[in-house]
């Protein structure tokens, strides 16, 4: 089995724009704001389709449930959505304020955890991220600043630098400021309380739904500011260590390679600059792949290039 390359899926958001046609020449639809590209995702919504090889045409959600043990691994349960979501975000605005369910708030609510991580592929001179709150502040005086819309005021802001990283737990109050794009790979859940949504309407005047008592019930308050990765020179570097994925950050030079041995796990291969052969499948920059654990994969750089090796994901279904 080679590697598995997918269609993106595009997702209109009221924050979105059109820089994955600027700037990374993608046919995306006319005239929609598209603020997210799943690149690879297993849901009951949508699964993505596979674009190349003996597998084209088939859907993840299928060829898992058809070679679940050349994908993932002996052991994986065929009917098990894929764990990993890989999404390329384009902030044109900033995204709402939003926290993702912690251990109390999944019990309370019923929405499961979600931990996510972002690689900054591009941003803006003056772009900036909410990376948590400042210490000191309390459950009530969360809620009073969220309902009387004086939240900004709580929140920890950092400056956005291209090649930051940034590991985002849950129960962190957190947003992708505008003129940011991003590399997305979490969890696979779609569980996420918005506490504010900055007054803004959609086309027809309605403002989306908050979620106020949610979110406070989920925040972490306890839990220090997200602090970035900056991107460095080491060849291998890891920049997230989470008990259900880990990312790993690879530089090679124009044409270095290394091999992903068969038969140890499954990993998924985000490029984030440059370009590469992965076992005879052509990668092009801010593309993601799936290497199946069945498979030996020789990446070799055709050019100068950086990748995220994200792995450590099929043992926790």
């Amino acid at each position: 089995m080679d590697l598995l390359k997918f269609k993106p899926i595009y997702e209109e958001r009221i924050w979105g724009g059109r820089s994955f046609k600027t700037l990374f020449g993608r046919a995306i639809p006319k005239g929609l704001r598209i603020g997210e590209s799943l690149e690879i995702c297993d849901s009951p919504k949508a699964s993505s389709e596979i674009s190349g090889g003996a597998l084209a045409g088939m859907t993840l959600r299928r060829a898992l449930e058809k070679y679940s043990g050349d994908i993932m691994g002996p052991g994986w349960r065929p009917k098990s959505f894929f764990p990993i979501v890989v999404k390329l975000l384009d902030a044109r605005q900033r995204l709402s304020l939003q926290v993702h369910p912690n251990g109390v708030s999944e019990k309370k609510y019923g929405l499961p955890r979600k931990n996510e991580a972002w690689y900054l592929l591009g941003c803006g001179v003056r772009s900036r991220f909410i990376a948590g709150l400042k210490e000191g502040v309390s459950p009530a005086l969360l809620r009073e600043a969220a309902e009387s819309g004086r939240v900004e005021e709580l929140l920890e802001f950092r400056d956005s630098h291209a090649g930051d990283f940034m590991f985002v737990r849950e129960g962190t109050v957190h947003s992708l400021g505008a003129d940011n794009i991003a590399l997305e790979i979490q969890e696979n859940s779609d569980s996420t309380y918005r506490l504010h949504d900055w007054d803004r309407t959609d086309s027809e005047g309605r403002a989306r739904a908050l979620h106020i008592d949610e979110a406070v019930d989920s925040v972490n308050f306890d839990s220090p500011a997200v602090e970035p990765l900056s991107e460095n020179d080491e060849p291998v570097r890891t920049l997230c260590d989470y008990k259900n994925f880990k990312i790993l950050r690879l530089r090679l030079k124009a044409g270095e390679s290394v091999r992903l041995a068969a038969r140890e796990e499954p990993r998924i291969i985000s490029l984030v600059s440059g370009a590469a052969d992965c076992g005879g499948v052509a990668m092009e920059a801010v593309e993601s792949a799936l290497a199946p654990f069945c498979a030996e994969i020789e990446m070799r750089a055709k050019a100068d290039s950086a990748m995220l090796i994200t792995e450590n994901f099929s043992r926790h279904e």
